[in-house]
């Protein structure tokens, strides 16, 4: 009597384990879905960046280079 309990219990574990994989998988597929469309937006602002910090770098040499030394 005691190990058909045991068994049932088991059996319902399984099953609550068994939803739970399958929802951690839904969403571990949107995050991937939502990761793979980023990546293209996130290399245009790793471009963005690296291209403002080199205009900000010309500007501020061009600006030391015309500033009036006293």
């Amino acid at each position: 009597m005691s190990t058909e309990r045991e068994i049932g219990e088991l059996c319902a574990r399984v099953d609550a384990l068994e939803r739970t994989v399958e929802s951690m998988d839904a969403k571990l597929t949107q995050v991937r879905d939502t990761l793979l469309r980023a990546e293209g937006s996130w290399r245009f602002m790793v471009g963005l960046a690296g291209f403002s910090a080199t205009l900000g770098g010309l500007i501020t040499a061009l600006g030391i280079w015309l500033w009036p030394r006293t």
